[in-house]
C-alpha cells in the first residue's frame, strides 16, 4: 500500500493518478485502475467538484482502463468490486472527505457520542477493507489529508474529525510499505522500504536526518514487473 498524506490543494491526487498509471505498467496480466469514489459529486463545493471533474477528465485521458466505484463509498462491497471489475491498481482518493460527509450527514440521526461511535466504527471497518485488499494481488493508493497543523478546532465536530482523522492515518502508515506527504507538488517520503535512496538531500555530513524525496516511479519501484 501507498499512502499520500498532504494538506488541501497540495498535490495529492494527481501524484495518486501518476503513481497508479506507473504501478499499471508492472502487472503480469492486464488489469484495469480503480477509483474509489468518496462522496457524491453534488455534495461537494463548486471549486471541489470543478477539481474533481478536472482529474476525472484526466483519468479518462490518460493511459489504461480506469472505472469508477460511485459514492457514497461503502466499505462492506470494495473487494467484491476489484474482484469483479478486474482491478489491478485502486486508487481511494479522499479519505477525509469521507469522513466529513459521514460526521455531517448522520450528525442529525447520531448526536454526542453515538456520532462518536458511528464514525468510528465505519471508518475502522474501511481501515480493514483497504488493508486486506492490500494484501491481494491489488496494488492500494490512498489519499488523505493531515489535520494537525494549524489552530486547535473549536467545535466539536471538528475535533472529532481531525482526532479520528489522525488515528486512521496512523494505522494506514502501519500497514502501508511507502508513506509520503506532499507539498507543493512534491512528495517527501517519510518511510520507504530499506535501501531506498533515490534524490537523497541534505547532505547527511550536515548531521540532518536525510529526506527522501519521491516521484509517481516509486509505484513501480515498490511493484516490480509480477
Amino acid at each position: 500500500m501507498i499512502l499520500i498524506l498532504g494538506g488541501a490543494y497540495s498535490g495529492k491526487s494527481r501524484m495518486a493518478l501518476a503513481m497508479a498509471n506507473m504501478a499499471r505498467q508492472g502487472l503480469a496480466q492486464a488489469g484495469r485502475l480503480g477509483f474509489l469514489e468518496t462522496i457524491p459529486m453534488d455534495e461537494l463545493s463548486e471549486s471541489v467538484q470543478l477539481r474533481a471533474k478536472n482529474l476525472r477528465a484526466e483519468r479518462s485521458a490518460g493511459r489504461g482502463t480506469w472505472v469508477q466505484r460511485p459514492a457514497p463509498l461503502d466499505a462492506d462491497g470494495i473487494l467484491a468490486w476489484c474482484e469483479r471489475e478486474k482491478v489491478g491498481v485502486v486508487v481511494a482518493d479522499g479519505l477525509n472527505l469521507w469522513l466529513g460527509y459521514e460526521l455531517t450527514t448522520k450528525a442529525t440521526s447520531c448526536p454526542g457520542a453515538l456520532l462518536e461511535r458511528h464514525a468510528r466504527k465505519e471508518l475502522d471497518n474501511l481501515i480493514k477493507v483497504l488493508i486486506a485488499l492490500s494484501n491481494t494481488a491489488c496494488r492500494v493508493i490512498v489519499c488523505s489529508a493531515s489535520l494537525n497543523e494549524g489552530l486547535p478546532p473549536v467545535h466539536e465536530s471538528g475535533r472529532l474529525m481531525r482526532e479520528l482523522l489522525s488515528d486512521a492515518n496512523q494505522k494506514l502508515a502501519a500497514a502501508a510499505q511507502v508513506v509520503c506527504v506532499m507539498d507543493a507538488g512534491l512528495a517527501r517520503g517519510i518511510k520507504v522500504p530499506q535501501g531506498w535512496t533515490k534524490n537523497i538531500m541534505p547532505d547527511q555530513s550536515q548531521g540532518v536526518w536525510p529526506q527522501v524525496m519521491l516521484g509517481p516511479e516509486a509505484a513501480r519501484m515498490l511493484w516490480p514487473k509480477g
